[in-house]
């Protein structure tokens, strides 16, 4: 590392600590804000290291990624009281569903295809609704 500069595990705290606060205002908006501290987590455990030392950093920059998401997640949760939003039928049918079978497979589907947008985003709508 060049002279005078911070050593790489501060480096990496500091930017991890910019990234949350990020995630925390992106979170005000919608919750997918919170996903970068996820996205922090994969690319720290991905990204090759050169050496012992390297790979234990990124273990560690990557598991503290994810135990401040889980809090974060944890904290909006109790703010906004979870998810008890008052949409109608027409809006969501789906929670409305008696068979759990249905909502499970529903709700997996619809994960599995915004998987699918960001692998593969040929064809992007500002609206995915039904």
């Amino acid at each position: 590392r060049p002279r005078g500069s911070p050593p790489r595990l501060l480096a990496s705290m500091l930017h991890l600590a910019a990234c949350t606060v990020l995630a925390v205002l992106a979170g005000l908006c919608k919750e997918s804000g919170l996903t970068l501290l996820v996205f922090i987590a994969g690319i720290e455990l991905c990204s090759p290291h050169p050496s012992h030392s390297g790979r234990r950093r990124g273990i560690a920059v990557a598991l503290t990624a994810l135990v401040i998401f889980v809090l974060v997640g944890f904290l909006r949760y109790q703010i906004t009281q979870g998810t008890g939003a008052a949409f109608g039928y027409v809006d969501t049918p789906v929670q409305y569903q008696e068979s759990r079978v249905v909502r499970a497979w529903t709700y997996m589907y619809q994960h599995a295809f915004y998987a699918r947008l960001l692998v593969l985003p040929g064809k992007l709508s500002w609206d995915y609704s039904y």
